[in-house]
């Protein structure tokens, strides 16, 4: 896939429909259809000739925070250059009224940087961020929460 296609859908598409009123099915779409429907999405734009992603790049890990916070966590295909993502976060409140849109992004250093999309589409970079998940939910904790302990 061409790689400033990939920028372009996870940097400004994505973001770009969560923050609709398309925003629900989106999420909706991306929980129950899976990677089937990312890599339709993602495949999408590509050109003729370009190969695309398969469904089996795209993992999918829907969960709650909290009583009335959900979240999904996407994985996606390993990024060949910076700025693209390691892994998408949605957070939604239950009514589908609130979303947050948090990025894993592959930085020049080939390391990972956490990144946020606002609804006026404005990027927001909170700097390097472990692998492991537990470090992102951390540091995206201690952005919601600002008093929350770093571990």
């Amino acid at each position: 896939m061409n790689q400033s296609a990939r920028y372009a859908i996870e940097h400004e598409v994505i973001p770009s429909v969560l923050f609709s009123p398309d925003g629900a099915a989106l999420v909706q779409r991306i929980v129950t259809e899976k990677g089937s429907f990312l890599s339709s999405f993602y495949n999408k734009f590509c050109t003729d000739g370009e190969e695309g992603y398969n469904e089996g790049q795209f993992e999918i890990f829907p969960f709650f925070l909290s009583d009335e916070l959900a979240s999904v966590r996407v994985e996606l295909p390993v990024p060949e250059r910076a700025p693209l993502c390691h892994t998408l976060y949605i957070l939604h409140s239950k009514d589908f009224r609130f979303f947050r849109y948090f990025t894993v992004e592959r930085n020049a250093d080939g390391n990972r940087q956490l990144g946020e999309w606002t609804p006026d589409q404005k990027h927001l970079d909170y700097g390097e961020v472990e692998a492991e998940q537990a470090e992102q939910l951390a540091a995206i904790a201690g952005i919601l929460l600002p008093d929350t302990p770093k571990s």
